[in-house]
């Protein structure tokens, strides 16, 4: 562990270095297992130890919307077995403002609708967090689904958007059509 009064980070033709200022480095001894404390006026930390780095993997979710649509002139480059998660991270991407607005409805429909009341509406903000919770983890099975599949892409459209009429329409229901048992409350 290094402590310091003040430090700068600075770049040098052989890397990046800290250097710090009237500080200590603490260090345990393993085989020992005794603590050495070395105080110091400065010290310099090479964070270049481990050489150059090279090209690293970059997941589906650190590429741009064009490389995750380009899948297919890229195959040789992210493998057979990757296409199908990119193509659904790219689709993510395109639904999520979609998911939004169904979060926003599924909630106003369970929190609108019926009387209001101290007992019935702490009833009705978990049955609205709770419908949000299983939308959720259908849409994430049906991402895995469809990342294996792609002809099934559209029911992840569908997991999204069928619930935004189904719910306004619960919302907007006549009071006939409520269930007898808030019509007695």
């Amino acid at each position: 562990t290094l402590m310091a009064d003040r430090g700068a980070m600075i770049d040098t033709p052989t890397g990046p270095r800290v250097v710090m200022f009237k500080g200590n480095r603490q260090e345990v001894d393993k085989a020992t297992n005794k603590l050495s404390i070395l105080y110091f006026d400065r010290w310099v930390y090479n964070l270049a130890i481990g050489g150059p780095q090279g090209a690293r993997w970059r997941e589906p979710r650190e590429r741009t919307l064009d490389e995750l649509f380009d899948t297919p002139n890229q195959t040789h480059l992210i493998g057979q077995k990757n296409v199908g998660k990119f193509i659904v991270e790219a689709h993510r991407r395109l639904i999520a403002p979609m998911l939004c607005l169904t979060f926003a409805v599924i909630g106003l429909s369970c929190l609108l609708t019926g009387n209001f009341g101290r007992r019935t509406q702490t009833a009705r903000v978990f049955a609205a967090v709770g419908g949000m919770v299983v939308l959720q983890a259908i849409i994430l099975g049906v991402e895995n689904m469809v990342a294996k599949n792609l002809e099934l892409m559209p029911l992840l459209y569908a997991v999204v958007l069928v619930p935004i009429p189904l719910a306004w329409l619960v919302m907007v229901r006549p009071p006939s059509a409520a269930p007898a048992m808030a019509k007695t409350a």
